[in-house]
């Protein structure tokens, strides 16, 4: 007897091999995304590995197009990369909204190229291409991590240090700043006084240029926090003789 259609969805085989790439597109984006979270960016785990799921989703999808191909003229068309193409054009949306672009700089270039390679890692588990979604991921992260450094150097970029002092007027602000800073390993000291109805807080810090720069934005961005312009001296030989006092 011929197994009826809901017995054919269900059956273990089909099932367990579709959920192979599934799984694997979910925990590369996620080991891409987690990258992008430790380093305070905008599309973090939750982003990267919806994007990673859902591209290996359409792709899976466009392959099992071919039980209904199109018509033209008197051919029959099968097309399974038809919807992968369509997350190539669509995710381009998704890349230009963490790039923000200001008067001297663009940022958010390197979190808009994560979120288009993670969907290429999408698609490629679609594809069935698990092993080489895999590899393209830790090339990823290699590119991402392992050339952060290098990337300083060759721009003339030493490690910053330097200090900056805040103006906190309100205690929420003061409570969101300690959150913030607590645990950061840029942050060096921070000393905290009260005076006249404010609190004056001193930072020091070290840190690349990518990341001094993501906490002095920060920094910026919190409500009630007034004057996050740093003092810095830069150079690599400098030594710092604060200690951590969180």
């Amino acid at each position: 007897m011929d197994p009826t259609g809901f017995e054919r969805f269900f059956a273990s085989g089909p099932l367990l091999d579709g959920m192979i790439p599934v799984a694997a597109a979910v925990l590369c984006g996620l080991a891409l995304g987690a990258e992008r979270e430790v380093n305070r960016h905008a599309a973090g785990l939750r982003t990267l590995g919806l994007i990673a799921l859902g591209a290996c989703l359409f792709t899976m999808a466009g392959r099992w197009l071919v039980d209904f191909p199109l018509s033209v003229g008197d051919e029959q068309v099968v097309d399974p990369g038809r919807l992968a193409s369509y997350v190539i054009a669509g995710v381009g949306f998704l890349g230009a909204g963490p790039i923000i672009t200001r008067t001297a700089s663009t940022e958010g270039l390197t979190t808009a190229a994560s979120i288009w390679s993670t969907a290429a890692i999408g698609v490629l588990a679609g594809f069935g291409h698990v092993q080489v979604a895999i590899a393209s991921t830790i090339l990823i992260l290699l590119v991402l991590w392992g050339l952060r450094s290098l990337a300083a150097r060759l721009r003339g970029d030493p490690h910053r240090r330097g200090d900056v002092h805040l103006v906190i007027e309100d205690h929420l602000a003061l409570t969101r700043l300690h959150l913030l800073l607590e645990q950061n390993p840029l942050v060096d000291e921070q000393r905290v006084e009260a005076q006249a109805g404010v609190w004056h807080v001193h930072v020091s810090y070290c840190g690349d240029e990518v990341q001094v720069h993501n906490i002095l934005e920060s920094l910026s961005s919190i409500p009630g926090v007034r004057g996050a312009n740093p003092d810095e001296h830069q150079g690599e030989g400098s030594t710092s003789t604060s200690s951590m006092a969180h």
